[in-house]
């Protein structure tokens, strides 16, 4: 009964303690709850104050950039405007490139079209003309002076040919800048005789006929019409090579006749200076005569200083002269001086050559002795290696000893090729042993030796 009545209020305290439990557990649902909401605020304001300050950043960096975003894009449009610029210049460039080569090659082509029509032209009438001038050569050999016709086309021919063969090598001589001269002078003489002969053929009694006027002017004229051939080929290749012909100033009809006296002056004063330019000749021949009336008023203001001037002048050639011969002297001096010390230069050469082979000879002849010697009591070289320094020095004291006993010529050379060691270390060796007479002979080469060797500091140096 007491049990029965104990377990509701049991389970009323159970309940309660269930209730206050499940109220905890809900409270603490709700802390959890408010704590999670919470978290998540702070992380949803966390996140935006990021995304605030990255979009704060990336707002200053486009700040930044954008200067520096305008600059390459201006650079970009400046490189893409001078891309443009080249492109249109390459192709400008081209396209006057090509023009420049069809205008080039359209002159070349008018150039070689004259020249074409120059030659033809020109090797018409030269065979026109010396075909007339050979046939009444022919004809009158073989009509007048009843030869053969074989014998007078041989003899017309040879005589043609001389002045013809004549003329060419004169061509040939001036187009390749050598004298022409007396070539093309034989040639003129050639043709003239020549002419002469056609027209002693067909004159009568030295009267003119018109054959004879015919064939004499056929005869005399080739060779001029070749020289005027050569002479226009020959500027042509001037031209060609960039140093056209030197030729006088020209000047208007007009100027020759209303002015001639200082025209012809110009002309004159311009060939004498080599000068082609009117203009510059004018100049110069208006300067000279204005010099010369400035002269004229001073020799008739003061004729003692004209006097002078000319002294002057005259002092002044005979200074200039002199200057010259002693440039040309020293030029001749130098030359000479030059050439002497070519010489000498040449001769020491020589001298120093010389020395050396007499050195090497008299090095060969007291490095090798006379004969073929064995030096005595010299270890073989397994025992050499065995052997320590003084024990080597030792043995190379005796060596020497035992051939200047012998009577055996030795040098620092022989003892150190016999120890396998240098010239130094036998001629040590060698200053080691005190000389003694031999057979009446004193050992000079060792008595020489310590006197070099040991003046030096008072002790005897060490080997090797």
């Amino acid at each position: 009964m007491i049990n029965f009545l104990r377990r509701p209020r049991e389970d009323s305290v159970r309940a309660a303690q269930l209730a206050a439990e499940a109220a905890e557990a809900k409270q603490r649902e709700i802390r959890a709850l408010v704590d999670t909401e919470r978290a998540n605020a702070d992380l949803a304001a966390v996140r935006e104050r990021a995304d605030a300050t990255a979009r704060e950043r990336e707002l200053r960096a486009a700040i930044r950039l954008a200067p520096l975003e305008a600059e390459a894009e201006r650079i970009a449009a400046a490189q893409a405007e001078d891309e443009r610029t080249r492109t249109i210049a390459a192709r400008a460039a081209n396209d006057a490139a090509e023009a420049e080569q069809s205008r080039t090659a359209a002159a070349r082509r008018e150039v070689a079209v004259r020249a074409l029509i120059r030659r033809r032209l020109v090797a018409v009438a030269f065979a026109g003309v010396s075909l007339v001038a050979f046939g009444g050569q022919s004809v009158s050999y073989a009509i007048g002076a009843q030869w053969w016709p074989i014998a007078a086309v041989a003899v017309s021919l040879v005589v043609e040919a001389i002045g013809l063969a004549l003329g060419w090598l004169a061509h040939e001589a001036t187009l390749d800048d050598e004298p022409a001269g007396g070539l093309q002078a034989s040639a003129y003489g050639v043709a003239l005789y020549v002419a002469m002969l056609n027209y002693w053929h067909w004159s009568k009694d030295w009267t003119p006929t018109p054959e004879a006027a015919l064939f004499t002017g056929c005869s005399a004229i080739a060779p001029w019409l070749l020289h005027a051939y050569t002479r226009k080929t020959y500027a042509a290749k001037r031209r060609a090579e960039g140093r056209p012909l030197p030729r006088a100033p020209h000047f208007m009809k007009t100027r020759w006749i209303l002015w001639f006296p200082s025209t012809f002056g110009t002309v004159r004063l311009a060939i004498r200076t080599g000068e082609s330019d009117p203009n510059v000749a004018a100049l110069a021949y208006e300067q000279r005569q204005e010099d010369k009336a400035r002269a004229r008023e001073l020799a008739a203001a003061d004729p003692d200083r004209a006097e002078l001037e000319r002294a002057l002048d005259a002092a002044r050639s005979d200074l200039a002269a002199v200057a010259e011969a002693y440039v040309s002297a020293l030029d001749a001096n130098d030359t000479a001086q030059a050439e002497r010390a070519e010489l000498e230069r040449s001769h020491a050469a020589a001298l120093k050559a010389l020395e050396a082979k007499e050195r090497d000879r008299v090095d060969e002849q007291d490095d090798e002795p006379a004969g073929v010697h064995v030096l005595p009591e010299v270890p073989s070289l397994d025992e050499q290696e065995s052997m320590s320094k003084a024990e080597l020095q030792e043995a190379a004291r005796r060596t020497i000893r035992a051939a200047r006993l012998a009577n055996i010529p030795i040098t620092g050379k022989t003892i150190g090729e016999a120890y396998d060691r240098g010239d130094r270390w036998g001629q040590l060796r060698m200053a080691e042993v005190p000389p003694f007479v031999v057979a009446g002979k004193v050992d000079d080469e060792a008595a020489e030796a310590p006197a070099g060797e040991e003046s030096g500091n008072g002790k005897r140096p060490e080997g090797q």
